[in-house]
């Protein structure tokens, strides 16, 4: 799936004539060797500056980003199972697509692209401060609250406490490149879908199926490693890639 989301990406966005090494990210002509240890962290960041430098179209000024966790393949296929449970036609419900499940820990939005690689930096920084953790994926809940939900999401339990310490640190970091900390404290959730534009609420069906389904398990993740994506906005909806991949 992931060559996919590449292939999409390389046609709409790459300058024409490209050749790119899809294991790095980059042209053939710019494969680097494999660092010492000690340099990973300065070089991953250099790659991913030629990366976008490289990749993107020289009219694209920013890149709409985020920051998330892949999931298990037992999550995802639970979650897809679950959705498809509440699922129905004419829900009003904008539902994530399969492919681009994941649990996000920060949107970016529009990121100038010569600040991607800071980003990195930051990431790595507080990445190594962890070791692998694992979540439960447990439930279903909206926000603001079930029986008036916009946004659909599976609970996501967290008894290390590892993923809201993280959170925290990014939202730290990232402040100080200057992007806005969310004003609301980080509740972990995977978010299966949202009301659509001409919505204010679920409907009291979607409420009911949502209910029902509030002691659904999910199964666990290991969490081993944190991604940066970027995400093409495209008529059929968001298409992502990843543009680092930063193991714990």
């Amino acid at each position: 799936m992931q060559h996919d989301r590449v292939a999409v990406a390389q046609r709409k966005h790459m300058l024409p004539g490209r050749q790119v090494d899809r294991s790095l990210g980059m042209d053939r002509g710019d494969r680097l060797e494999v660092p010492p240890a000690n340099q990973t962290m300065r070089l991953k960041c250099r790659r991913l500056k030629r990366w976008h430098l490289s990749v993107y179209d020289s009219d694209m000024q920013t890149i709409r980003s985020f920051i998330a966790i892949p999931l298990s393949v037992e999550v995802r296929r639970t979650a897809v199972r679950l959705i498809e449970r509440l699922r129905q036609e004419g829900d009003g419900i904008k539902w994530v697509p399969t492919d681009n499940l994941h649990l996000t820990l920060k949107f970016l939005g529009e990121v100038d692209n010569t600040e991607v690689p800071a980003i990195c930096d930051r990431l790595h920084r507080i990445t190594e401060q962890y070791q692998p953790f694992e979540l439960v994926f447990f439930g279903t809940g909206g926000f603001p609250n079930t029986e008036r939900a916009r946004v659909l999401w599976a609970g996501v339990q967290d008894d290390s406490g590892s993923l809201c310490r993280m959170v925290a640190q990014l939202e730290t970091e990232l402040a100080e490149l200057g992007y806005k900390p969310e004003p609301r404290d980080y509740r972990p959730h995977l978010t299966l879908g949202r009301t659509r534009s001409g919505s204010r609420r679920a409907s009291a069906d979607v409420v009911a199926r949502i209910q029902a389904e509030s002691k659904a398990p999910l199964g666990k993740l290991l969490v081993d490693r944190v991604q940066l994506f970027a995400s093409f906005l495209d008529k059929g909806g968001p298409t992502y890639q990843v543009m680092d991949t930063i193991e714990l």
